[in-house]
C-alpha cells in the first residue's frame, strides 16, 4: 500500500475503488454462489408440488446456517488475524494461524456431524417438525449434517483464500462445487426418487467440492498459508483473538438461525402454506443479504492490512468505498423487489396461494435492507481491526434479542403482519445501535 506522487491514496499500486472492488467481486459471486446451493434445491423441491415436502426442507434450513456459523468462527477470527500479520510481513505467524484454523474446524466439524446424527430425531421436532413434515425434514437433515465438516472447512478457507489475496480462483473452487450440484440435484431428487435426501446428497457431494478445492487453492499457490500439523501450534494471545473476533462474527449466522427458528414457529400457526411461502422468501432474501455481506467483507482484508500496517488515512478511505456501495446496492435491492416480488415467487412455485402470501412477505422483508446494509459495515470494521465486541453486540441484536423481542411485540399487536415486520424492525433499531458504536466506540481505531 502506498501513495502516489498525487497523493491520492493508493493500494498495492490501484486506486482504492479498483483495489476494493478486486477484492470484493469475488467474495460476493462467491456468496451468491453459496446461497444458490439452497435455491437449486428449494427450485427443485418446489417442483414436487407437494407442500410438506416443501415445508419440511425449509424447517431444516436452519441446521446449514448453523454449521456456516461454526465455519466462520474459524474463517472470520482467522482471516481477520491473517490480514493483520500480512500487513506486518510476519509470515511464519500467517502459517501458523492458517495451520490453527483448518485443523480446528476439521475436528470440531467432526464431532458436531456426530452429535447431530446421533440426536437426530428430537433435533428436527425441536425446529418445529409435525408428523406430516418430519419425515422429509429428516431425510434433508441427515446429509447435511454428514457435510458438517466440510462446510466448517469451507467457510475457513474460504476467508483464508480472501485475506491471502486470492479470492479469485476460492470463487472458482464454489463454482464447481455450486455446478456438481445443479447437476446432481434432478438426478438425484427425480430419476433416483430420492426426494428431500436426494436434495441433500447433492449438497453434500457439492459442498466437499468446494471445500478441498478452497484448501488446495491456498495450499498450493501460496508461501504464507500452511496446513502442515507442524505449524499448528499457535500462542494464546492468537488463539484468544481469532477465536473471539471469529465467534463474534459467527454469531451472525447463529443470529440468523434464530430468526430464521422463530418466525417458522410462529407462522406455522397461521398454516403450513406460510411456512413454505416463508422458505421460498428467506431463500431469495438470502442472496440479497449474502450480496450486501460481500461489499461489506470484501473491504475486510484491505480494512486489516492497512490497520495492521498502522495506515490510518487507507483505512478510511476502504471504509468510505465500500460504505457508498453497500449503501447503493440496499437501494437498488430495495427497488428490484418491490417492483418483480410476484414474478420471483412463481420462479419457485406455481401454487396461486403461496405466491400471493410470498410476493407480500418478500415486500415487507425488504422494507429496511439499507439500513441493514449500514449495520454489515460497521460489523466488518469491527472484525477488521481486532474489535470483537462491535460484531458481538451487532450480532446478537439484529437477528437475537432485538428480533426477537420484536417479533413478541408486533405478533400481539399486528398478528401476522407483525411477525411479517419483525425483521425490518430489527434492522432499523440495529442501524441506530450501529452508528453509536462507529461514532464512540470504532472512532479511536480509524482516526
Amino acid at each position: 500500500m502506498e501513495r502516489n506522487s498525487a497523493n491520492a491514496i493508493r493500494i498495492d499500486g490501484l486506486p482504492v475503488s479498483r483495489a476494493y472492488f478486486n477484492s470484493a467481486i469475488p467474495l460476493v459471486l462467491s456468496l451468491i454462489v453459496t446461497i444458490v446451493y439452497g435455491l437449486v434445491d428449494m427450485y427443485f423441491v418446489s417442483a414436487t408440488e407437494d407442500a410438506n415436502l416443501i415445508a419440511g426442507v425449509s424447517l431444516i434450513a436452519p441446521v446449514y446456517t448453523m454449521l456456516m456459523a461454526f465455519g466462520d468462527v474459524f474463517g472470520y477470527g482467522g482471516g481477520a488475524l491473517l490480514a493483520q500479520y500480512l500487513g506486518k510481513k510476519d509470515h511464519l505467524k500467517t502459517k501458523q494461524i492458517s495451520s490453527f484454523a483448518f485443523w480446528s474446524a476439521l475436528g470440531f466439524g467432526t464431532i458436531v456431524a456426530v452429535l447431530l446424527l446421533l440426536f437426530k430425531a428430537p433435533f428436527v421436532r425441536l425446529l418445529g417438525a409435525d408428523a406430516d413434515t418430519f419425515p422429509y425434514a429428516a431425510d434433508y437433515f441427515f446429509w447435511i449434517a454428514l457435510a458438517a465438516p466440510f462446510v466448517l472447512v469451507y467457510c475457513t478457507f474460504l476467508n483464508v483464500a480472501r485475506s491471502d489475496g486470492k479470492a479469485k480462483e476460492a470463487m472458482a473452487a464454489v463454482v464447481a462445487g455450486t455446478v456438481v450440484n445443479l447437476l446432481l440435484d434432478p438426478l438425484f431428487i427425480f430419476r433416483l426418487g430420492m426426494g428431500a435426501a436426494g436434495a441433500s446428497l447433492s449438497t453434500f457431494i457439492g459442498m466437499f467440492v468446494e471445500a478441498a478445492g478452497c484448501v488446495l487453492i491456498c495450499v498450493r499457490h501460496s508461501d504464507t498459508v500452511s496446513i502442515s500439523p507442524r505449524h499448528v501450534r499457535l500462542d494464546r494471545r492468537s488463539v484468544w483473538e481469532m477465536l473471539s473476533v471469529g465467534f463474534s462474527s459467527s454469531l451472525t449466522n447463529v443470529a440468523q438461525m434464530v430468526m430464521l427458528v422463530a418466525t417458522n414457529l410462529y407462522l406455522a400457526s397461521y398454516s403450513t402454506l406460510a411456512v413454505s411461502a416463508m422458505g421460498i422468501v428467506q431463500k431469495v432474501a438470502m442472496i440479497s443479504y449474502l450480496l450486501l455481506l460481500g461489499f461489506a467483507l470484501g473491504a475486510q482484508p484491505l480494512l486489516g492490512r492497512a490497520y495492521g500496517a498502522g495506515e490510518k488515512d487507507q483505512l478510511r478511505a476502504i471504509l468510505a468505498c465500500a460504505t457508498k456501495v453497500c449503501l447503493a446496492a440496499a437501494i437498488l435491492l430495495t427497488v428490484v423487489i418491490e417492483i418483480f416480488a410476484p414474478q420471483i415467487m412463481t420462479l419457485f412455485i406455481d401454487d396461486g396461494e403461496i405466491v400471493f402470501m410470498g410476493r407480500q412477505m418478500l415486500r415487507i422483508q425488504y422494507a429496511a435492507t439499507v439500513f441493514q446494509a449500514f449495520v454489515l459495515v460497521v460489523f466488518s470494521l469491527g472484525m477488521s481491526v481486532g474489535d470483537a465486541r462491535t460484531p458481538f453486540v451487532l450480532s446478537v441484536l439484529r437477528q437475537g434479542v432485538v428480533f426477537l423481542g420484536a417479533i413478541f411485540l408486533l405478533s400481539n399487536l399486528f398478528g401476522y403482519y407483525g411477525v411479517l415486520s419483525a425483521q425490518p424492525a430489527a434492522d432499523l433499531i440495529t442501524a441506530g445501535i450501529a452508528f453509536f458504536l462507529l461514532s464512540k466506540r470504532l472512532k479511536a481505531r480509524i482516526q
